[in-house]
Order: structure tokens, then sequence, then C-alpha cells
């Protein structure tokens, strides 16, 4: 039997809506924003599959859909259909760009304009595997779309329309309008309101983390190593010997015995005799220890045998048996997320603190429940962290860092993201500068990527480029192992120096990538930010830039994904930029493009004018050098009479809470004045002008400091 259409449109909520909301009695449901965009849901689709569903109206579906506003920003829509076994909506429009679902580039860009496909991973046979996804995208119109769903999708993209259909009867969708013209980080405010936020990670997780494929491969133990727990402290002596900064290592696959090393939830006595002892030692010298698990049960091991004795194994048509990692666990039977869960907790108290989650996208589960089996592997792994060490408190660092490569938005509150086995060359480069881009364009604002790839050939220019992205990325991590040692011979003299210079800068933008990470708890606006989000009056010029982005507010950094000496920069309007690490001080203007030349040592990154950037030596980490260490901060300013007021919100950890500083600057009377809050460390105000450095002590509880007779460098 077929049901008329029901279309509703609920009474108002008591609050002032930025839109009017109006309604065709059959389809289409029209929000009109005076701020600018007009978003025309042009019809609700239904069917009974991805290539079988079509625009419904009143004479032939059987379909309620109910339209209400919930705040100033929102419309929610529920569709639900008695007929159809998949719903979802579609949006037309004039041409617009759209960014936003999947992590993946699939379109060899951060667009997604003429592209059609699942969100799901990729599976197997696209570079990388970055496979982070969620139901949300944005529009140039000044618009984004949510679908809170965890059920199985397909989105579909043109010049000048947008759709999703849903593996479901029913669906939520949100259409959240932008506060004012281009405000496009009001939108992921609101959408973190609506999904969920990251939980602020342990500090360790930004690294620089170091790591190796196999830890237990003989050959690449140096001289006198006798097992894995060795090879890792022979690692922490290279660094130390170097002065080379780093907060973490994780040891990946294989870590205990049985098929492929994972399985039997155990550390291997042969490669590694004594973890308690290691994990103590390790963490005394600074380092926080994770490693390499997944919902795969390899055969004839404890986790298979049990596994299969209990029927938990996905099993069917329709999902891979798993090669030789073996089959995974359907997550979802309380009884095997609870012997999982249990039998990780107690090989994990020998002082883990965290984990890498690997696979997830390979069609060990059904596409049904990929979304829903990521999500709770990734719940589990933070609940056993919870076990040992307390759940992560608001305004307080966790004690732990989880990280995946396949994550859905639902994953989003208990992981960052890595991108996957990238290749070694110039296509490995690009395509993680892109999945950079893209994850924080669906909100997963703690990511990174293999330094110089996870397989394949490396070159001295590649693995430098990536040493510089990886320096200006939220994680820093890097995979070492035979002949892919920077402190290898045939690499040492020209690699070593990249790697000092990247790793101690990571360590100092700790402070700045924190106090991101922080904001982004609250509001879901990205550190890795496509260049729209912070020059939307350029949109048209930088919609599809991809090679480039800003790191906050105050960064713009471009990366040389292919090879050559030279590369084009162009420089967003409605600001001007000086090189933030080169020593020249030449002011680029908005609007205006340069060629620049590649150097080793003054990668392409450039400051906005009226930045306050601070970072320092603020966690020890590995330093064990210096045995004077004690924290310090350095506040970075570049004041421009052309920007009157500045403002950071640095987070304090001992604080739990941010506090801010703030710069303001008087043409008149030549003068800039820097008041801030308790810095929680000892630091110094460093200021860029004309006349150079100058450095001013700043008192750790807050105060006042008044610069007079201040050239600006963009005078």
């Amino acid at each position: 039997m077929l049901y008329p259409l029901l279309l509703c449109l609920c009474p108002l909520l008591a609050h002032a809506a930025r839109f009017t909301l109006t309604h065709d009695p059959h389809t289409s449901i029209i929000v009109e924003n005076p701020a600018g965009g007009i978003v025309n849901n042009s019809a609700i689709i239904a069917g009974s599959g991805f290539s079988r569903a079509f625009p419904v109206s009143r004479k032939d579906s059987g379909i309620s859909v109910n339209v209400r506003s919930i705040s100033p920003a929102t419309v929610k829509v529920d569709v639900a259909s008695t007929d159809h076994a998949f719903v979802g909506a579609n949006f037309t429009g004039d041409a617009a760009t759209f960014w936003g679902v999947w992590e993946q580039p699939y379109t060899e860009g951060i667009t997604n304009n003429g592209f059609n496909e699942t969100l799901r991973g990729p599976n197997i046979g696209i570079d990388g595997m970055a496979t982070a996804r969620a139901p949300f995208f944005i529009s140039s119109d000044g618009y984004g779309i949510y679908a809170d769903s965890i059920r199985d999708a397909s989105f579909n993209f043109t010049d000048s329309s947008a759709g999703f259909l849903f593996n479901s009867s029913a669906v939520t969708y949100y259409i959240i309008v932008a506060d004012g013209p281009g405000d496009f980080k009001s939108i992921y405010r609101e959408y973190a309101r609506l999904s969920n936020t990251i939980n602020l990670f342990a500090v360790s997780g930004y690294g620089p983390t170091f790591w190796t494929d196999d830890s237990t491969y003989t050959a690449n133990w140096p001289k006198g190593v006798t097992n894995a727990l060795e090879y890792h402290e022979n690692l922490a002596d290279i660094l130390h010997t170097n002065n080379i900064h780093a907060a973490s290592m994780f040891i990946d696959r294989p870590w205990g015995t049985g098929t492929m090393g994972w399985g039997n939830f155990d550390w291997d006595p042969e490669f590694f005799p004594n973890p308690r002892q290691f994990f103590a030692n390790m963490s005394s010298r600074g380092y926080d220890i994770m490693a390499w698990v997944a919902n795969r049960a390899n055969e004839d091991t404890l986790f298979y045998n049990t596994s299969r004795e209990h029927r938990w194994l996905w099993d069917g048509p329709d999902v891979n048996p798993g090669n030789s990692l073996g089959p995974a666990v359907n997550l979802s039977n309380p009884d095997t997320y609870g012997w999982v869960k249990d039998h990780l907790l107690n090989v994990s108290r020998v002082g883990l603190k965290g984990y890498k989650i690997d696979r997830g996208d390979e069609n060990e589960f059904p596409d049904w429940a990929q979304h829903e089996q990521n999500a709770l592997m990734a719940q589990l792994t933070y609940e056993v962290m919870k076990e040992l060490y307390g759940p992560c408190q608001q305004g307080k660092p966790c004690h732990s860092y989880t990280f995946v490569r396949s994550a859905h938005d639902k994953s989003r509150q208990h992981v960052g993201l890595w991108n996957g086995d990238t290749g070694a060359g110039y296509d490995g480069l690009r395509m993680s500068v892109r999945s950079a881009i893209r994850a924080g364009l669906i909100n997963f604002p703690i990511w990174g990527s293999d330094t110089g790839g996870y397989s394949g050939q490396r070159t001295v220019e590649v693995w430098a480029s990536w040493m510089w992205f990886s320096c200006f990325s939220p994680v820093y991590e890097l995979k070492i192992g035979k002949d892919n040692n920077p402190w290898d011979e045939q690499w040492a003299p020209e690699m070593m120096p990249v790697l000092k210079k990247t790793t101690d800068l990571h360590h100092e933008l700790v402070p700045f990538i924190q106090s991101y990470a922080y904001r982004s708890t609250k509001d879901g606006v990205p550190i890795v930010r496509a260049l729209f989000l912070e020059v939307p009056q350029d949109t048209t010029a930088v919609a599809a830039v991809d090679d480039a982005y800003f790191f906050g507010e105050e960064l713009l950094v471009y990366n040389f994904i292919e090879e050559g000496s030279h590369r084009s920069i162009y420089f967003p309007t409605g600001s001007r930029y000086v090189e933030y690490l080169g020593n020249s001080s030449t002011v680029y203007q908005g609007g205006s493009t340069i060629d620049f030349k590649r150097d080793s040592n003054s990668p392409p990154v450039f400051v906005k004018e009226g930045s306050i950037v601070p970072r320092g030596d603020i966690y020890r980490a590995n330093n064990r050098w210096d045995p004077d260490w004690k924290p310090h901060l350095t506040v970075e300013i570049f004041p421009s009479y052309q920007v009157s007021e500045s403002r950071f919100s640095y987070y304090v950890e001992s604080l739990g809470r941010a506090t801010t500083i703030e710069m303001a600057t008087s043409r008149k009377q030549r003068c800039v004045t820097v008041h801030h809050g308790p810095l929680g460390a000892d630091a110094t105000l460093l200021m860029y002008s004309k006349a150079g450095k100058r450095s001013i002590p700043l008192p750790a509880k807050g105060g006042k400091v008044v610069l007079k007779d201040v050239i600006s460098l963009f005078d």
C-alpha cells in the first residue's frame, strides 16, 4: 500500500532564526539566509537501493517529512518511509563548490564536484588508504549539511547539486546556515554541537613520534642489540645523543605470540622479555609508548579460536575473510566486546599509553556495518585506557593517544588520524597534503602521516619536503628501519640537519598546536584549514587549492609536492605576509603571486600581519640532555598598524583552560601594547619589526607590556 507524503512544518522554537524557512507542500524545503545564500532542499529521495532511488511525491511515496527550526542557524529534517529501505535528499542551486564527506582525495583534490561515492573506506588499491569519513559537507553558497546517522550511505556531487542516500528507512539531517557571508567557521561550530568534538589527547600524541614497521626484524638491529626492547632503547639513545626531540614511540605488529604476532594478547617473551620494566624505563626517559591493534582474529590464536567457538566471527558472501590477518569479530555483540576489552586491558597493564588501530576498511565486515564496527573499536580502546588511567576530563589532556586510519564521524571523540600506508614518492606526499586538508574539512583536527612514506624508495628531496610538511602538521610521526634512518651513513649528511630543524620546531610548536586542539574540543574548527576557511572573501581563487593551508589562523603553509627547484606561491587577499622562518623581511601583498625557490632550511611558510604565535619548550618529553631544563614559552608577535587588535587563545594545562594574549597597535603613538593572562611558565615576548628582533621578559602570572617607537615590518 502507498501512503501519501506527509510534510509537517512544526512551530518555530523561541529563538530568533537567521533565516526564512518555506516549503513546497510536496517535496522541497527552502531556507533563505539573509546573510547570504539560499538552500534549496529540492527533493526527498527514496528507493530500494543506491542505484534505485528517485525523488518522491504525494502520488507515489509513503514518506513522512518533519521540518523544524531548532536554533538560529539550523533546520532539522526527519525523514521516514514505510515503503522504502533507502531514503535521502537532494540539494540544487547555481554553480557552487562542495567540500567534505571523505578524507580520501578521490578527486585528486580537496573539492567534491563531479564525484559520487559511498561513505566508506576505499578498500585496498587506493594509495595510502586514508579512510576517515563523515556524513557532512559544506557548500560555497554558505551552508552545511549534516546527516546524523551511522548507517551506510552514498553521496553525489555535480557543479550545481549535492545529494545523499542512506541504507535506512529513516534519517535525520540538519541544514546549517552560516552566521554571515563566508563565515564557514560558524557552520563547523554548529556541526560540532550537533555531532561531537575530539577529546584533548595526550600531548605526547603530537610527537615527534618514531616507530618501526617490525622491531622483531633482526636485520634492523644495530650491533649489540638482542631483542626488540633493546632496539627501542637503542633508538632512544640515538635520539638522545643527537639531541632530537621526541615524545612517543609506537610498536607496530608483531609484538605478541601467535600468527602475525597478534591475537594471543600477550608479549612475545623472545623479543619483549620484560615489558613492564621496559615501559617504566621508557617513561622515565620521557616517552609514551603505543602499540598496534586491530579487529582481526588471526588463525590459530586465542582471539580466533575463542571467537570461532562462540560464533563471533563475521561471515557471509559479502565479507572478506581477511587474508593473512584473519577475519573480524562483531563488536556489537556485548559478549564479544567485553571479551576483547578485558584481554586488551590485561596486555596493556605493562604501561601502554594508547594504540594505533589498523584495518577496519577491507571488507572484513559487511558494508552496512563498517561505520558501527570502526566506532566500537575506537570506543573499546578508549575504555581500556580509561580503566588504566581514568577518563578524559574537560580542560585536561587525556593520559593516552590512539590513532586510526579508518574512522567515522561517530569515532571522532576517541581517536586521531594517520592517513594510511602512503608511498614514499611525490604521489604519496601529494596525497598526504590533500588528506590533511580534507580531514580538517570533516572535523578530524588531529592528523598525521608517515613522514617520508610507508613504502617505496625515498629520495632526499621528497623526504626533506615531507619533514617540513610534518613539522607543520598536528602530528609528526616518522617510520624508521634498516636503510631508512636519517642517521644512516647514506642519509645523514643531508637528512640529519633537516630532521633536527623540523623536530625541534615541531616540539616548539606544540603549545600552538595544543591551543588549537583545545579550541577544537569546543568549536570543531580544524587546525589544518583549507584556505577558504580563513579568507572567504577570496573563495573563488582558493576554493580548490590543495597544496597549501592555514595552520591555525596565523601561518600560511605551502608544500613542495612535485619535483622542481621552484614553485608558485599565491597570497590570499585580506592580509599581508612575511616569511616565518627565512631571513627575508619582504612583505607580500594579499592577491599577489611570487616564485619561491626550494630551500631545505626555509620552507614556504608565511605569517600573517598582526599575528601572535606562542611556541616554546614547554613539555620536556625526551629532553634529558639538559639537566637544568625548565619550561619556557616564547610569544612571537608580528605587529602591523593596519591590524589594530589581535588575540590568541592560549591553552594553559595547569589552569585547565585557555588564557588570552592580546596585542593592540597605535600608528599615531607608534606603540604596541600586549596584555596577557597567566601563561603557566616563564615566558619571553619576541617582537619582529624593521629594527630586528626585540625580546622582553613576560611575567608568568600575567601582565602588560608597552613597546614604543615600533617600526612595523609592514610599514
